[in-house]
């Protein structure tokens, strides 16, 4: 018979406890290879956002020799669009992210998707950066750039 959970009062975890395991999760800033695994997509719904109405694509990338993991790879996830959404200083990350990958696979004037099919044929090198906890939202690791791998010497 197992105990009654009602009948006991249990630890709770602490914020700092919390803050310590979202910031070691993290992926160390800096540019590695990787090949894209796979994605999903959705047409975003939400009114206030600037790609509603518009298909969102998650991106799971495997990212090699990660320096926390020496020799290892890390599980990579961001947001792309084919999209073009501007703000005050250029592109959204989305639809940046979503021109890169076009322009590195050559797929530029393609449907979106076989861009993304042709990524992951390739091994491709993401530029990763790190944001700092700030209004309520943990750290997290953003992708800044794709970029064709370098060429061998």
């Amino acid at each position: 018979m197992t105990e009654d959970p009602m009948q006991h009062e249990f630890e709770a975890i602490t914020q700092e406890a919390a803050n310590t395991v979202a910031v070691s999760d993290l992926i160390p800033p800096g540019t590695y290879e990787g090949v894209l695994l796979d994605y999903t997509f959705k047409t975003v719904e939400f009114g206030d956002n600037p790609f509603c109405g518009h298909k969102m694509f998650r991106v799971h990338a495997e990212l090699y020799d990660c320096p926390k993991d020496s020799g290892k790879t890390r599980h990579h996830y961001f947001d792309v669009s084919p999209t073009q959404v501007t703000v005050d200083n250029g592109l959204r990350s989305e639809s940046r992210l979503g021109v890169h990958l076009a322009k590195v696979t050559g797929g530029v004037g393609w449907p979106f998707d076989q861009v993304l099919e042709k990524a992951k044929e390739m091994r491709l090198r993401y530029n990763v950066t790190q944001s700092k906890a700030k209004d309520g939202y943990d750290p997290r690791n953003w992708t800044n750039r794709i970029m064709a791998p370098r060429k061998a010497i």
